[in-house]
């Protein structure tokens, strides 16, 4: 399972990431880090949380693999970490017994 925090960048140019780790991603270039799990994980179940404005932003530009995969969003308020990280919490309490690989790339960050 691929818990992920969604921030607000989504770009039109593209990276290219590198393997240089222990998961299994495809190396190539990507938009951002959603892109490159969408693309490394086809089987796995996506669980994003993220503001609506990251999630309408998300969705759209990765429609086509989202609808392929088993995708999961939860609206979270701004402002509102102890919402955030209680779902956090309930989330891994709930997929305890699952492998959880858990991206915080694009995540708090401030946007001002």
């Amino acid at each position: 399972m691929i818990l992920s925090l969604l921030g607000l960048s989504v770009y039109d140019s593209k990276s290219i990431y590198k393997n240089n780790t222990t998961l299994s991603i495809k190396e190539g270039e990507y938009i951002n880090s959603i892109d490159v799990l969408l693309n490394s994980y086809n089987d796995e179940k996506f669980i994003f949380l993220g503001t609506k404005e990251s999630i309408d932003k998300h969705k759209d530009k990765f429609q086509y693999l989202i609808s392929q995969r088993d995708v999961e969003f939860i609206e979270i308020l701004k402002d509102d970490l102890n919402y955030t990280f209680s779902k956090i919490i309930s989330i891994l309490i709930k997929h305890k017994n699952e492998k959880i690989l858990f991206d915080i790339t694009h995540s708090f960050r401030d946007s001002v």
